[in-house]
Formats: C-alpha cells, sequence, structure tokens
C-alpha cells in the first residue's frame, strides 16, 4: 500500500468544518465548535497521518501544493505507480452529495485556488481570535507541515 498524506492550514480545515456546523451537516451536527474542540478532532487524525508516515511509503502534500503545483499530479502518480495519464473528475464526489452541492459549485469540477488562505481574508474579528486558536492548539501539526502563523 502507498499513501498520500494530505495536510491543510489548521486555519482554513477549522473554516471548513464551521461551514459544515453551520449547515448543519457531517459529523458536527448538534455540536457547538471551538477552537479546542476542533484541536481535539483534528489533533488525533493527525497522529494517525504521522503514524502512516513512519510505517508505509507516503508521499506528503499539503492542499495548497495540491491546489497550485502543476506538476503535482505526476508527483502523486509515480508514487503510486499509477498508469493514469491525468487527474480524473475533481469533485465529483462532492457533487453527488446532496449536502455538499455548494463546495461543488465553488470549484465546478475543477482543482482551484478559491479556498487557500480564507482565514486571511476573514472580516470577523472574533473568527480571526478562532483561527489564531486553532493554529496554536495544533502546533505540532502546523510544524510537521510548514505552516507558520504570519
Amino acid at each position: 500500500m502507498r499513501v498520500i498524506l494530505l495536510g491543510r492550514d489548521p486555519r482554513d480545515i477549522y473554516l471548513s468544518m464551521l461551514d459544515r456546523r453551520r449547515k448543519g451537516v457531517g459529523n458536527l451536527k448538534g455540536e457547538t465548535l471551538t477552537p479546542q474542540r476542533a484541536a481535539e478532532l483534528l489533533l488525533p487524525e493527525f497522529e494517525y497521518q504521522r503514524a502512516m508516515a513512519d510505517a508505509l511509503p507516503t508521499l506528503t502534500l499539503t492542499y495548497e501544493r495540491l491546489c497550485t503545483d502543476p506538476d503535482v499530479f505526476e508527483s502523486i502518480r509515480a508514487h503510486c505507480d499509477s498508469p493514469l495519464e491525468r487527474p480524473g473528475d475533481a469533485g465529483r464526489f462532492n457533487e453527488a452529495n446532496p449536502q455538499r452541492q455548494d463546495e461543488a459549485a465553488i470549484h465546478a469540477g475543477a482543482v482551484t485556488k478559491k479556498r487557500i488562505a480564507r482565514w486571511r481574508t476573514i472580516d470577523d474579528p472574533e473568527t480571526e481570535r478562532d483561527c489564531a486558536e486553532v493554529f496554536e492548539r495544533m502546533q505540532t501539526y502546523a510544524d510537521f507541515w510548514g505552516y507558520t502563523p504570519d
């Protein structure tokens, strides 16, 4: 088995979780999402990532690189020893899920930069503070993936 580990800026992960919570979908139904709770949910998943990285052949990619580096598909193809010559239909799973239609519409079936560094565009001071707190609570994750606080 070959594994591709994907990391994303914890502040953007938090914003995505917050969006899903506001819609009342996913595993956050009926739950208040706080920076502490987000970190409690995410850090154990990160430990699974690290365990896989220690035990299996892995390729580590950030979401940001996945969305911006035109050579990333070749890296993935080589790592997986895949005969595929081009990426498949991006977003087809979101498109098929009634609860994720809005997300599919944002990207229109393509890999886009539209959800990169969303945390930089927040105009709500409370949400800005929450994003910063999530980042602080996930410092080991941020260090592993190379994210910085600025």
